[in-house]
């Protein structure tokens, strides 16, 4: 395996590469994958790519309620998982970027909140105590007590391994 496949494991599949994709456009690509190879994970990544397809004339909550409600149910009936990668706004001050980012930070963040089963955060800490890590938060969990947990673990990157380490948990 090459790429991404090669780190993330069998099977990957890149199906939309270039430009700014309509979510629909996204899944109507994805579709031969969950035929041919059984996905059952589809990655959006980075959301700002389909945000700048959105219609002239939507609002930008009205256009992620709608694409979040497709995305959804395109899953349902397909059985898979999405993964919507999002970055919320850049941070004000040194100060901010000493925490990870809360939900309500993204464009749309209400939406984004509700209609999420899990919200997970991910910041590398370059000030304060915690500099050099990276805290993983699990910012919502719609089955807490079933399937996980809300709650922050801790990393260490390993510049020798290219590898994160587990450093913890809050």
């Amino acid at each position: 395996p090459r790429g991404e496949a090669a780190f993330v494991g069998e099977p990957f599949e890149r199906v939309a590469d270039a430009g700014a994709v309509h979510p629909g456009d996204a899944l109507a690509q994805a579709e031969p994958a969950v035929i041919k190879s059984g996905m059952n994970v589809l990655v959006i990544d980075p959301w700002n790519e389909c945000e700048s397809a959105r219609n002239k004339g939507a609002t930008v909550e009205e256009y992620i309620s709608q694409s979040l409600s497709t995305i959804r149910q395109w899953c349902k009936r397909r059985n898979c998982s999405a993964i919507i990668v999002i970055h919320p706004r850049k941070p004000d001050t040194a100060k901010t970027m000493d925490r990870n980012p809360s939900p309500m930070e993204a464009a749309g963040a209400m939406h984004w909140y509700n209609k999420a089963d899990v919200f997970v955060t991910i910041n590398r800490v370059m000030f304060g105590e915690d500099k050099g890590k990276t805290l993983v938060e699990i910012a919502k969990h719609r089955k807490e007590g079933i399937t996980g947990e809300v709650g922050i673990c801790e990393f260490l990157f390993d510049r020798a391994t290219g590898r994160f380490r587990y450093a913890g948990h809050r």
